[in-house]
């Protein structure tokens, strides 16, 4: 074994998607949650529900949140992509009394993981 391969940047564990940050936030909130988006086999392409969820969260009061996770970076994107090119699926989701929001998450100045949530709802 190499010194490099015992140090401690070469044991460290990958981090965590943006979408499993927000699956384990929801599942602290109460929600029951899951996985919308899936991938294409072969294609390398990932599909989100209705073109702009990646999860869904269902809370035992009644409440439906849709989440498109991503990073802190890629935010104001995300909310363009839901408002403009998902409009119609915003439509349906807001008449069915669901709440969208995009996760939006970064490191902030003590390296811990924080959440903007943003409601497009």
């Amino acid at each position: 074994m190499s010194a490099s391969e015992g140090s401690p940047a070469a044991r460290k564990k990958p981090s965590k998607s943006p979408l499993a940050r927000s699956m384990e936030h929801l599942r602290e909130q109460g929600f029951v949650v899951d996985v919308t988006e899936r991938r294409i086999p072969y294609s390398g392409i990932t599909k989100d529900f209705l073109g702009c969820i990646d999860a869904l969260g269902l809370h035992p009061d009644g409440r439906v949140v849709a989440v498109q996770a991503t990073s802190g970076d890629n935010a104001a994107a995300r909310v363009r992509k839901i408002t403009e090119d998902c409009h119609a699926a915003l439509c349906a989701m807001r008449a069915c009394g669901w709440t969208v929001v995009v996760h939006a998450w970064r490191r902030n100045a003590a390296n811990r993981w924080t959440l903007r949530e943003i409601d497009v709802s």
